[in-house]
């Protein structure tokens, strides 16, 4: 895992300085902050180019600093950029019932079934949220996921459908 994080850094090294046009020092005190970066691209699953993009985007190419790529709020800007690049959430929610239904409907399957299969490719904050009363399986194995995908826009859109967004947030 050291050698996957020490590449993602000098990753997030080179994509830094081509999106800030500023240079950093390949020195320890540098690349720690690199390192620290690197772990949390690894936690969500990010290429270090869309990561450091995330942020410039947010914070803007000039103002971006070295120790900005692993700061309190770089989690979330990330979230909120991809969020924004990837389908709308409507569009999201209206295909994943569409497949709920179809599942339901066609293949006749109990919902608990149908959101507990791996093989469909439902966002793991729909199959907490979907239903009237919680699954307590579902939830088990789904919430850590859901939670790492929650952002303001997501929580607004549940609270706008009219589900429980509280299941993943404990708001």
């Amino acid at each position: 895992m050291d050698e996957q994080r020490h590449f993602i850094a000098l990753e997030l090294k080179r994509f830094y300085e081509k999106f800030t046009k500023k240079m950093t020092l390949s020195v320890p005190r540098t690349m720690q902050h690199y390192e620290k970066a690197a772990t949390i691209c690894m936690e969500l699953d990010a290429t270090p180019e869309q990561y450091v993009a995330s942020l410039v985007a947010k914070i803007g190419a000039d103002k971006l600093r070295v120790e900005f790529l692993h700061c309190a709020e770089a989690k979330n800007h990330y979230k909120e950029y991809m969020s924004e690049r990837a389908l709308s959430l409507p569009d999201i929610f209206e295909v994943q019932m569409m497949y709920l239904r179809n599942q339901l409907g066609q293949a006749k399957r109990k919902v608990e079934d149908a959101l507990m299969d791996d093989d469909l490719k439902f966002q793991p904050w729909f199959r907490i949220c979907i239903t009237k009363q919680p699954i307590e399986e579902v939830l088990d194995k789904y919430c850590a996921e859901a939670v790492e995908q929650m952002t303001p826009k997501l929580k607004q859109f549940l609270i706008d459908k009219k589900l429980d967004y509280k299941r993943i947030t404990n708001d």
